[in-house]
């Protein structure tokens, strides 16, 4: 059990690292985390970026912000982790942040090509999907085609959002030859055909 019990800065800041406070149960709930010395044999991941603790007007999903970086293995949303490392129910409804890990030892699913993390990032392969707006977008899948549903595209290149750019400056964009482009908000993201891939919208039960 965590014996702190108020979501603050201190909380998982970046350079702690966690040990498993208890295991996830399928998707009914998450892992639950809790802070340990880098040195503990029980430690497994350590943050590699954390945002400020601040009020929770907008209940944005982790997986969503852009702070982390491309290689980041999981996302911690840490109200609700502090809220089950110490049985407080009503915690992570007044505070918010978000923390990146990365684990201590392998596997890294954030790495390029591995089909895991919240980022996808350039080296990642992925497959073609449309949010429910119908705006482009993607899911990412392992590069060595070893998983049920197979890869389209590579991401071959990331960068700010044109949306985002600072006013007086040029905008990046996609080499003309690109198979695919898409944003997550912000980032723009380029993407090559990956030969031999299926062809189509995407695969089956991928869409949306």
């Amino acid at each position: 059990m965590s014996t702190t019990t108020e979501l603050t800065d201190d909380y998982l800041a970046a350079g702690q690292c966690v040990s498993v406070v208890s295991e996830a149960i399928f998707d009914i709930r998450p892992a639950t985390y809790g802070p340990v010395p880098c040195e503990s044999r029980t430690a497994v991941a350590q943050v590699t970026s954390r945002t400020r603790t601040a009020l929770a007007p907008s209940r944005v999903p982790a997986a969503k912000r852009p702070a982390c970086k491309d290689d980041t293995d999981f996302v911690l949303d840490l109200g609700p982790n502090l809220a089950r490392a110490t049985g407080d129910t009503a915690l992570p409804y007044g505070k918010e942040a978000y923390a990146c890990l990365r684990n201590l030892k392998a596997p890294h699913p954030g790495d390029p090509g591995q089909g895991g993390g919240p980022m996808i990032g350039v080296g990642d392969c992925i497959v073609r999907t449309t949010t429910a707006d119908g705006k482009p977008s993607a899911r990412e899948l392992r590069c060595d085609w070893t998983g049920p549903n197979k890869p389209q595209y590579k991401i071959v290149k990331k960068f700010l959002s044109p949306l985002l750019t600072a006013r007086g400056s040029t905008p990046d964009k996609c080499a003309p030859s690109t198979a695919y482009e898409y944003s997550d908000g912000a980032r723009q993201l380029c993407a090559d055909w990956l030969p031999g891939a299926p062809d189509g919208a995407g695969a089956p039960g991928l869409t949306g």
